[in-house]
């Protein structure tokens, strides 16, 4: 495994699913068996084209309180629960000064990262949370975050980057047949955005982590050409 202005309407779907639903996170592939253990990386997903031009990609995820996503640009959707919108280099460093500011700001950045033109990139941080089906086996469920960014260039040098982000958590656990199963909450975000060059897709949605009921998991997503 090797690792490395709006288009279309986004999609956010909260989800609370238990294990006797059939909870799966299509989204994350090749996540560990083993019970309890971590995954944590990024992974380009397919096939190699020499031809292709390279593009690199730089994320920062900061968490805030949720009320503080209004005043930092970004706005919730009434019906949604999200919201995104695109900015320039100069108010995404206002963005993150205002966030960190605060003294309430948690932050998360991933190294630069480099794929080719049209080439999906995976990040992937989840944990494995084991549990005992009513067959009486042991199993276990991943929960975490996990980010798909593909980047495609336009004329004049703009890109049009489609991102999905499934942020899942356990919220609790319920019996089923005897045996405790966990209950995993899920949201999801799924958007195309057309970037003009030095400019970045800002993402806002809800933490789905039980201590994070009011705070915000604000991306901010930039990609460059190489």
């Amino acid at each position: 495994m090797r690792h490395v202005s709006t288009s279309h309407a986004q999609s956010f779907k909260p989800l609370s699913l238990m294990l006797a639903l059939g909870f799966l996170m299509v989204s994350c592939q090749s996540v560990p068996k083993t019970a309890g253990a971590h995954d944590h990386d990024i992974v380009l997903t397919t096939p190699k084209d020499r031809d292709r031009h390279q593009e690199s990609l730089e994320v920062k995820i900061v968490e805030v309180p949720r009320a503080m996503v209004k005043s930092c640009g970004v706005l919730f959707s009434s019906t949604a629960g999200s919201g995104s919108c695109v900015v320039d280099a100069k108010s995404q460093s206002l963005m993150l000064r205002k966030m960190l500011a605060s003294g309430h700001a948690k932050t998360t950045s991933y190294p630069r990262m480099v794929t080719r033109d049209y080439r999906e990139v995976t990040i992937r941080s989840v944990v494995n949370i084991p549990f005992t089906d009513a067959e009486g086996k042991a199993q276990s469920v991943p929960a975490g975050l996990c980010m798909t960014l593909l980047p495609h260039r336009q004329a004049h040098d703009q890109i049009r980057l489609k991102v999905g982000i499934t942020d899942s958590a356990q919220t609790g656990r319920t019996m089923v047949k005897g045996h405790p199963c966990p209950v995993i909450e899920s949201h999801v975000f799924n958007q195309s955005f057309d970037l003009p060059p030095g400019s970045s897709a800002a993402i806002a949605m809800p933490c789905a982590r039980k201590d994070g009921k009011n705070r915000a998991m604000v991306f901010l997503v930039t990609p460059g050409l190489d």
